[in-house]
This record gives structure tokens, C-alpha cells and sequence, in this order.
């Protein structure tokens, strides 16, 4: 006789149970579980998930449309053709507050090195944030690999840094952390201008790497202060 299968080894029915998300009010967690009570489950489960896949979509896309976008500004001076503009591209990029800039600064970076690393504004739009936000670091003969590429428009985060981590280590690719500050808001409105002008200085597409950047260089100038000082002290001594 044969054992019948667990539920773990049946295989999903396919549905044909589909809605257009636009059908259904899916605006707030009252109307979905009105909707769940109007509808079958299924039709609604549907539903729900499309929709929440249509958002990842647009979500990969808008952020390297952006980026095309403002290269275009920055490209053509259209900070300056508007009806009303701007006094410099800086201005018009820090014009919606420093997190705007922040965001505006790290989706043009990493479309510019997409760009100048062979990959199509096609490509781009099927890639996730964390990704896009990689390819500045990563060599353009790597970055050339279909396997890369795969990896790029596919994998969950941590996943692609330990691919990257193990195949390209000069990349210098690392894991999130998560470290919490309780900046009062003057401190953070200078945190955050320090940190966005080191993303134009030193040509970054991220805050962490604009931190890490800036603490370096104040790190280098203390260590060369010290130098002077003890050469000065040593040189004094021994007049």
C-alpha cells in the first residue's frame, strides 16, 4: 500500500484564483481584513503578495531612474534652466534637507559607476538597493562575470557579501553592522553635513563609508600631529 504524502511532500496546487491588487482596498490592515471576510482567502492572499512584489520592483527601479535623473541635472545644468533655479547643483541637491541629499548623492554615484563599468540602465532597474550600492567597490573584471551580475539582480544581501567576500576580497565588502547613536538635533544636522560632504569630497556612495572615510583622514592628521610633536620634543632634548 502506498504511504500517502505528508503535507511537506505535496506538491502546491496552482490557483487560478487571481484579483488585480487595484481591485481590493489594500490600504490599511482594517480594509484587508474586511476584504479577507468579502473574498476568498486565497484571492486576497493573491493579491496581497503581487502587490507587495510590484513595490520590490518599483523600489529597484525608482532608485536607479533617480540616479539617471540627476546626472542628467548635474550633466545639462537643468539646476539652472528651471522656473525656479538654483544657485548650484549643490544647492538643488541639498534642497529637501540632508537626508534627500544623502540619498539623491548615493543613487547618482552608483548609477555613474554602473555606467562606467558596462552595465545598462536595463540592468540596473532589476537590481536591489544593497547591490547597486556595492558596485562602485567592485572591479569591472569581476563586475563582467554573467555569474556576478546573476548574483547582483538575485541574492538577499547577506548572501551576496559572503559570494563577494570569497571571490573578489580586494573589494573589501562587509556585512551591516548596527551601532545606535542619540545624537540631540544640532549634533545631528552637523553629523549629517559633515558626513554628506565627505560623500561629494571623497566620491562615496554611502554615509558608512563617508564616516569611515572622514575619521580616517581626522585619524591620519592626529597621528602626524603626534609625529611633529615628539620629533619637535626629541629635537629639543638633544639641543
Amino acid at each position: 500500500m502506498t504511504k500517502p504524502a505528508t503535507a511537506l511532500q505535496r506538491k502546491p496546487k496552482k490557483s487560478n484564483i487571481r484579483l488585480e491588487p487595484d481591485a481590493l482596498n489594500l490600504q490599511s490592515l482594517e480594509s484587508i481584513a474586511a476584504e479577507l471576510k468579502a473574498r476568498t482567502e486565497e484571492a486576497v492572499a493573491n493579491a496581497v503578495l503581487g502587490r507587495v512584489e510590484a513595490i520590490e520592483a518599483t523600489e529597484k527601479k525608482s532608485f536607479s531612474e533617480k540616479g539617471i535623473l540627476i546626472l542628467a541635472v548635474k550633466k545639462h545644468d537643468l539646476w539652472a534652466k528651471a522656473s525656479t533655479p538654483f544657485a548650484s547643483f549643490n544647492a538643488w541637491m541639498g534642497s529637501k534637507g540632508d537626508d534627500c541629499r544623502a540619498s539623491r548623492f548615493a543613487s547618482m554615484r552608483a548609477v555613474d559607476h554602473a555606467n562606467g563599468k558596462g552595465l545598462s540602465a536595463e540592468e540596473c532597474e532589476k537590481m536591489p538597493r544593497f547591490s547597486m550600492s556595492m558596485i562602485p567597490k567592485l572591479p569591472k573584471a569581476y563586475l563582467d562575470k554573467p555569474e556576478t551580475r546573476e548574483a547582483l539582480r538575485t541574492m538577499d544581501e547577506n548572501s551576496l557579501v559572503e559570494k563577494v567576500q570569497r571571490e573578489c576580497p580586494e573589494a573589501h565588502i562587509e556585512h551591516n553592522g548596527f551601532w545606535k547613536l542619540k545624537p540631540t538635533e544640532s549634533q545631528r544636522q552637523i553629523y549629517l553635513r559633515v558626513i554628506n560632504r565627505a560623500m561629494e569630497r571623497f566620491d562615496l556612495s554611502s554615509r558608512e563609508d563617508a564616516l569611515e572615510a572622514v575619521l580616517i583622514e581626522i585619524d591620519q592628521t592626529w597621528d602626524k600631529e603626534d609625529w611633529d610633536r615628539d620629533e619637535a620634543k626629541g629635537k629639543g632634548a638633544s639641543a
